[in-house]
């Protein structure tokens, strides 16, 4: 019968010298050790291996889709500063003359 596979790790942590990271190693001989404190990587719901990921973003109102082709393609995703800024504030301003309860930080 086939298993999955699992993805193990060992988190030595990010303040150590090279020389202490490999001496911890060492000292456990190999990773078949049973006291090698070894954890395991499951992907979360999305499909990442690494929890980095954050729903905090899909709160926010789209600004556009980077595969339409509507003309906010370019005002959105444009690499200019003169000609962004200007468009971005347009937009925020038309947004709020419509949402006038909205509290924005200025910009």
């Amino acid at each position: 019968k086939k298993q999955k596979a699992t993805i193990q790790y060992f988190d030595i942590g990010d303040f150590l010298s090279r020389k202490e990271k490999i001496k911890m190693l060492s000292d456990y001989k190999s990773f078949d050790n049973e006291a090698l404190p070894l954890k395991s990587l499951v992907p979360n719901i999305q499909g990442d291996w690494l929890s980095s990921r954050s729903d905090f973003f899909d709160a926010f109102i789209p600004l556009g889709d980077k595969g339409s082709n509507s003309h906010n393609k370019n005002v959105f995703f444009n690499k200019s500063y003169d000609f962004l800024y200007p468009k971005i504030k347009e937009t925020m301003d038309l947004y709020n003359y419509f949402n006038p309860n909205t509290t924005n930080a200025h910009y």
